[in-house]
């Protein structure tokens, strides 16, 4: 009689930085020839039908769960989630000019950058808001009589 799958090892978490490759793995037992179907948040990725999946260039829209249906002609198991989250590099601001910065992100995140005169009181103003991996985001001055000026560059 033939043996159903089996899966031996689960497919583990990653955490990889923004741009790197996230490798995902089974290993499984059964008799015959076993097929392997990955599947990202429940929906099967088209042509990943290895014992491994390599999701290249990872970018927020890849952040989710990856598993893997192992099939023979006894059945099929389905495997435990591996999650896949990024790190993601903290833009650095680059306050050249009054009323301009200029950050340097890898991130297509939505950015905003916020100010204020004083940390100790008072909320964040928010200055602007924008989406782009780098560049440059004008916005009105700030009180410009305050002795000092805050910013800084918040994301999700």
């Amino acid at each position: 009689a033939a043996i159903p799958p089996g899966i031996t090892n689960q497919p583990q978490d990653q955490l990889v930085n923004q741009a790197a490759a996230a490798v995902f793995s089974v290993a499984a037992t059964g008799s015959g020839t076993l097929t392997y179907q990955w599947r990202f948040n429940e929906t099967n990725l088209a042509g990943a039908t290895a014992s491994s999946y390599t999701r290249t260039n990872a970018q927020p829209a890849d952040i989710g769960h990856y598993s893997v249906v192992v099939s023979n002609t006894a059945g099929s198991i389905l495997s435990s989630n591996a999650t896949l989250r990024l790190n993601v590099p903290a833009p650095t601001l680059d306050p050249s000019s009054p009323g301009l910065l200029r950050w340097q992100g890898l991130s297509n995140l939505t950015y905003t950058i916020q100010n204020r005169t004083n940390l100790a009181l008072g909320d964040w103003q928010t200055l602007g808001d924008t989406s782009s991996p780098s560049g440059t985001l004008v916005f009105p001055l700030p009180d410009t009589n305050a002795p000092q000026n805050f910013f800084r560059v918040v994301y999700p």
